[in-house]
């Protein structure tokens, strides 16, 4: 099948693009999770906030996905919608995802009969749940056993169970493949970026912040699992980023 993944063009008002260009490294590691058949394209928006519309149109046009994805954060909904409906257009037989902090904390949101309503729901973390939903969608299988997922049945959404945390070690949860992504650009102060992921959650739970909600508390990771996947990065093809952002969260 082919997937096309998309990460919202909106950025933090502290964070200007002029700044920083930050991946989304969550959907570089659902395309290293999925069975290896897929053809999997990832597009951050963020690099091109200019040229949104004409930027999905081209990526939807050439590759012609049987599913399209979004990651989507609380202030990017609007244009998560906006975005959803133009794909409808483009390509009405595309099956749609949304996954992310918003539609995994507040999926009443998008679950109401409206132009931008997606088909499925991926909430928490993603890898096992699209990778499952994936095989459901080609193989015609019912979907009501994937744990952490929402569907849709003609106006009515099915919510399934949570799906528990994964973790980072061993082979529950497999490297990125940012080999996927079709777009570039990322850059911090001026100089090229990527992230790492290390582990996943936080040791805190502060009011204002949502990763206990959706997480729960996380210990933290061992030493070989956040060394096996720093030493993955990539160091052949040209010169390498200068920074690497390493994360304690997605």
């Amino acid at each position: 099948m082919n997937i096309l993944l998309f990460s919202m063009p909106d950025s933090f008002e502290h964070m200007p693009t002029v700044a920083i260009r930050m991946p989304n490294g969550a959907l570089t590691s659902l395309a290293g999770n999925v069975d290896p058949h897929h053809r999997v394209s990832v597009a951050d928006l963020i690099l091109v906030q200019s040229q949104v519309r004409q930027t999905v149109i081209r990526l939807v046009q050439e590759h012609q996905p049987d599913v399209v994805g979004l990651s989507v954060m609380t202030f990017q909904r609007h244009t998560a919608q906006k975005i959803i409906s133009l794909v409808r257009r483009i390509k009405p037989d595309a099956h749609i995802v949304v996954g992310g902090y918003d539609p995994s904390l507040d999926r009443v949101a998008y679950t109401r009969p409206a132009p931008g309503r997606p088909d499925f729901i991926v909430r928490g973390e993603g890898e096992a749940t699209f990778r499952e939903l994936l095989r459901a969608l080609e193989n015609g299988r019912d979907y009501s056993a994937i744990a952490g997922l929402s569907y849709r049945e003609g106006d009515q959404f099915h919510h399934n169970p949570e799906r528990p945390v994964s973790s980072l070690t061993g082979e529950e949860v497999k490297l990125p493949r940012r080999d996927s992504r079709v777009l570039q650009g990322y850059t911090l102060l001026g100089r090229p970026v990527d992230v790492v992921e290390t582990s996943r959650g936080c040791t805190y739970d502060c009011s204002f912040c949502s990763i206990i909600e959706m997480r729960g508390e996380t210990s933290t990771p061992t030493l070989s699992s956040g060394s096996s996947r720093i030493s993955a990065m990539p160091t052949s093809g040209g010169p390498g980023p200068s920074f690497w952002w390493t994360t304690t969260s997605r």
